[in-house]
């Protein structure tokens, strides 16, 4: 073994062009074979971080006679959600990226529109403050939002006693009522969450109008320990006429076991 790295040494010295090559081959071959690993890990292998993951669905909409799918409208997701049994509880989202002023002046930053019922049906507990159900869906008198665990520490130095504190996004005053997990950034993979904005304050942040019937945001839902896929699936899919005619399909997000499943 001694004599064959001496070997190598001598051809390397010899030939430093054929060297300088291979071992730049061999650099960017780890190197895409690592990012490709850790996109597979981020996205498939590492387990979602919420209570029971296995039971976190993806929901969409298939119209008729196309074979994509695509998100719902707030009006079609309440009005799903209000007719959806006791088998799935389902919350909607969207990303928008807004102005902050923190300590440091105004800075961009990633956030989240949620339904109400975020939190709670994820089953994610503050790292300070309460992730109450601040406000119903529909009403937006007194907003409060909650921070990210990140952006606390970066864009407000971590202040003890930051819960409470009113800060400006895209010039309106928030009340943070809480602050995220650390390490926790939302329930998309590829974004991350900087702040949580309750969805019906997405049209006043967003200067849209009418944007609660345009479909944009994605639905996800928890199923009910001991509910089977078969029995959610057909009772979203008995709800698909009154949603625009649209069919519905689900499919799990992601699992904690080593064989992810879709439907």
């Amino acid at each position: 073994m001694v004599r064959d790295v001496r070997f190598a040494i001598r051809l390397l010295v010899l030939r430093p062009s054929w060297a300088l090559a291979s071992i730049l081959c061999l650099a960017i071959a780890t190197g895409a074979n690592t990012a490709a690993f850790s996109v597979v890990n981020a996205l498939i292998l590492r387990p979602l971080p919420f209570r029971d993951a296995q039971q976190i669905v993806v929901v969409a909409l298939k119209e008729p006679e196309r074979a994509e799918t695509r998100p719902f409208s707030l009006d079609e997701y309440r009005e799903l959600s209000a007719r959806a049994g006791g088998s799935i509880a389902l919350v909607a989202r969207t990303f928008l990226p807004v102005s902050v002023v923190g300590d440091d002046g105004a800075r961009m930053a990633e956030a989240e529109f949620v339904s109400a019922n975020y939190f709670e049906t994820l089953g994610i507990a503050p790292f300070a403050g309460a992730l109450r159900r601040a406000e119903p869906d529909r009403s937006a008198a007194e907003p409060a939002i909650v921070i990210g665990h990140a952006l606390w520490k970066r864009r407000f130095g971590g202040n003890p006693a930051f819960v409470g504190r009113t800060i400006r996004i895209n010039g309106q005053p928030f009340t943070v009522s809480a602050i995220a997990p650390d390490g926790f950034v939302g329930a998309m993979r590829l974004i991350a969450a900087d702040l949580w904005i309750p969805t019906a304050l997405y049209s006043t942040l967003a200067r849209a109008h009418d944007a609660e019937r345009v479909p944009l945001f994605g639905v996800m839902g928890r199923m009910t320990a001991g509910v089977t896929e078969d029995r959610v699936r057909a009772e979203l899919d008995a709800q698909g006429s009154v949603i625009r005619g649209s069919a519905l399909i689900f499919g799990l997000m992601a699992c904690s076991s080593p064989s992810p499943r879709q439907t």
